[in-house]
């Protein structure tokens, strides 16, 4: 979960592969792994938000994403469809998605889970 943040919230300002966290809590362990492209003023603002990284973002995202995940698995829809391999969704969809109406019910709740997971 760190990593993920981390490496979100520095490519906002750098182009980069990817982090690498060896102790959590000592930032001289974390490396960023920058792409050949990166000009030295974006590595300057990736080593800014090493340094301003707050550590309390990852709990709170830990908890935001638990929450997530409680919901998700209260909505025994969106359960059935995880676990449908293709050919069992697609008749699932011919069985169920009759009309405009229901399509775009079933959109609104995958939507909801692509946009709560980013």
């Amino acid at each position: 979960m760190l990593a993920q943040l981390l490496t979100k919230k520095i490519g906002l300002v750098c182009p980069i592969h990817g982090v690498s966290i060896r102790d959590s809590v000592d930032k001289a362990t974390w490396r960023v792994d920058f792409k050949d492209e990166a000009t030295q003023p974006e590595k300057d603002a990736a080593q800014l938000e090493v340094d301003n990284f707050d550590l309390a973002e990852v709990t709170a995202e830990e908890q935001r994403q638990a929450k997530f995940d409680d919901n998700i698995k209260q909505d025994t829809v969106v359960n059935q469809l995880k676990a449908m391999t293709n050919a069992e969704f697609d008749v699932w969809w011919a069985a169920n998605v009759t009309n405009a109406a229901q399509a775009i019910n079933v959109l609104k709740r995958v939507t909801r889970i692509v946009i709560r997971r980013l």
